[in-house]
């Protein structure tokens, strides 16, 4: 292979940037001079002033990204932060000084939750977004429900209780949480079955004693509202008009900020685990499963009445009931209201009772949290993969700063989330969103080291929101699709695949970003609507590749359905891509991941570490441009650092020996050939 090196010049490496630098400056005062004489003798001297300005205007835009890297400016690249107000503990002052150290800090944007009755809010916000319009700050405000509706519209989990029938017959008193809110179904089951339960062997305590013979659990199940308070999403008009009621405020009190200061809504909901109760919710089962939903409540408390097989059926129709009724009654609400009305609309994807996946189908700012495991991590990639096809420009990574481990590698960081911080970014999120324990610090080691955090969170936005995503495959998203080491992916739903149109061998979505390659996994070719519509898609010149299960026999037993014009991908097989890059290592236990964005002037991978191993790395890059690999530092803000000992291959691909250390990430960027 053939070594990249510098060019030889005579002298320091310093004396050649300058010379450069003098070289690049005369050449520039040529081309100003000739723009303004040709401007001077066209159209006078107004013209020729105007020929000056643009003619220094114009090289700066062009060649700036260097700059910007180093002391990043716009708000859009800087990290946003969520502050909580309370209106009996807040007062007026206590919120400007928070919003000037934020901007202090170097935050770009503030997601801003007000607590308190109805009465109190409104000066708050009214001060928030006067005061971020001051300081530039763009400004959030999470949805609240009001407290002057009495508690009504506030939406509703299932909750139960198991207890022994000895404790039934031995007390009149009922459960606390069926004292609350009254029982919705009170069943006894036999305790003395190892297998299934008839639904005819259990008895109905709302309507019978509980009998005296042999051993019975009894299960209590009612409604409690979702902790902390949230308005129903579920109930269609009302939520519609509480939305309208929000807006219609925001707009009437702040006329010099909505739409310009304050872009973002932000919607709450509940905890992943909280079992939400549409009011509507027996009759959507009833119609989706044909059986009477409080017979069948056991099942949720891990009882298989009917057997197992039907209890997986119940917890699957349920399931599908509750995504229905937030389908219709929140998320197209949420996308139609705050869209039309001039702002974006956010949830977090573990606040939806949907996957992942299609939160950014009507979400504009999905939001997603630190992942703790690689499942957690594939969520996340798989839901920012989304909104890359959709051209979501926020993907939001939430980073509270007070729920974080203490390892003995965080003592040695610049600070101490930066693992979390950069996991976040590679795993898709364009702008992270940090959460302090309380408010925000003063002048002292804790603010200093918050800054330092800041900044280099903002050099790594700058880059990973600049050029265009690039993407070897889009990924058929259902279930857990598989991973593709090496490769660049996005994502889609089966709906967002309906809703594409394939022509001249490419995939395009209404954002315009387009696809020539298709990665199917094996199990969706069981599905007959799934494989027609990957046939059209096939017909229509999209190469469509297979991939094949760890073991192969899930792909074997696909291949024999999957339509013409399909391929079967096996990594590493000699007709298969040559990966986005490739990485080895001899130091056990190191982890890289990357990202990879693309230019007119650059290819740009984002490479982390995300271990606390540290040791060589040997990478190759498929796109390497033609320049050589310059290695830019998110932490110190360096541009200028020449990865020594690179080496190019016959197929233009470029390998470079790197030093990663302990959780450490950085930017390797190339020059395009038609920048030099």
């Amino acid at each position: 292979p053939e070594t990249l090196k510098p060019k030889r010049v005579e002298g320091s490496t310093a004396l050649f940037r300058f010379n450069l630098t003098v070289i690049r400056l005369v050449g520039d005062i040529r081309v100003w001079y000739a723009q303004f004489m040709v401007s001077l003798y066209t159209v006078g001297i107004a013209g020729g002033v105007l020929g000056i300005l643009l003619g220094f205007a114009l090289p700066v835009c062009g060649s700036d990204l260097a700059l910007r890297f180093r002391t990043p400016r716009e708000n859009w690249t800087r990290p946003g932060v969520e502050l909580t107000f309370r209106t009996a503990h807040t007062n007026q002052a206590e919120v400007v000084r928070q919003l000037e150290r934020a901007q202090a800090l170097g935050f770009g944007s503030v997601l801003a939750a007000v607590e308190g009755p109805e009465e109190g809010v409104w000066p708050i916000v009214e001060r928030l977004a006067d005061t971020c319009h001051r300081l530039g700050l763009e400004l959030g405000l999470h949805d609240f429900p009001f407290a002057g509706d009495g508690g009504k519209n506030r939406a509703r989990c299932l909750v139960w209780t198991e207890e022994p029938s000895t404790a039934f017959g031995g007390t009149n008193a009922l459960n606390r949480v069926v004292q609350e809110n009254g029982a919705l179904a009170v069943w006894a089951v036999p305790a003395d079955r190892s297998g299934a339960v008839h639904p005819h062997e259990m008895v109905d305590l709302t309507r019978a004693a509980l009998p005296t013979t042999g051993v019975w659990r009894v299960f209590r199940f009612a409604l409690r509202e979702v902790t902390p308070p949230l308005t129903d999403g579920y109930a269609g008009n009302s939520f519609a008009r509480h939305v309208n009621r929000t807006l219609s405020a925001c707009q009437s009190r702040l006329p010099q900020t909505y739409g310009t200061t304050l872009l973002w809504y932000q919607f709450n909901g509940p905890q992943r685990d909280d079992m939400v109760w549409p009011a509507d919710l027996p009759e959507r089962f009833l119609r989706n499963s044909g059986l009477n939903l409080m017979r069948f409540l056991p099942v949720l408390a891990g009882v298989p009445v009917g057997g197992e097989a039907t209890a997986q059926y119940v917890r699957r129709q349920l399931r599908q009931s509750v995504r229905e009724a937030w389908r219709e009654g929140f998320a197209r609400h949420a996308d139609e209201l705050v869209h039309e009305a001039g702002l974006e609309a956010g949830i977090a994807i573990d606040a939806v009772p949907v996957e992942p996946e299609e939160v950014p189908l009507s979400f504009r700012r999905p939001m997603f949290a630190v992942s703790r495991d690689a499942d957690a991590a594939g969520v996340n990639r798989r839901a920012a993969g989304v909104a890359r096809v959709l051209r979501r420009r926020f993907v939001i990574g939430r980073l509270p700063l007070n729920d974080l481990a203490e390892t003995p590698a965080a003592t040695l960081l610049p600070f101490r989330w930066k693992p979390e911080a950069e996991r976040l970014l590679v795993e898709g999120a364009t702008r992270l969103l940090l959460v302090p324990s309380g408010d925000l610090p003063d002048e002292d080691a804790a603010f200093r080291s918050l800054r330092e955090g800041c900044d280099t969170v903002r050099r790594c936005q700058v880059l990973l929101q600049h050029g265009e995503p690039v993407a070897d495959f889009l990924v058929w998203t259902e279930g857990v699709p598989p991973v593709l080491e090496g490769y660049a992916c996005d994502y889609a739903t089966p709906a967002l695949m309906e809703r594409a149109t394939v022509s001249q061998g490419r995939i395009r979505f209404e954002s315009d970003r387009t696809y020539n390659a298709l990665v199917v996994p094996a199990g969706v070719m069981g599905r007959e609507a799934a494989r027609r519509r990957i046939g059209q898609i096939a017909a229509r010149g999209v190469t469509v590749w297979l991939m094949e299960e760890a073991d192969g026999a899930a792909g074997t037993t696909a291949a024999e359905t999957m339509p013409a014009g399909c391929r079967r991908l096996r990594p590493g097989a000699p007709d298969a891509p040559r990966p986005d890059l490739f990485w080895q290592s001899e130091q056990a236990g190191m982890r890289l991941s990357f990202l990879h964005r693309r230019t007119p002037e650059r290819e740009i991978y984002f490479l982390v570490n995300d271990t606390p191993e540290a040791g060589p790395v040997r990478c190759t890059f498929r796109d390497a441009g033609a320049g050589m690999p310059l290695r830019w530092d998110p932490v110190s803000g360096e541009t200028d650092l020449v990865v020594q000992g690179a080496s190019r291959t016959g197929d233009g691909r470029v390998t470079a020996p790197l030093f990663l250390g302990p959780h450490d990430a950085c930017f390797i960027v190339f020059e395009r050939a038609h920048a030099n």
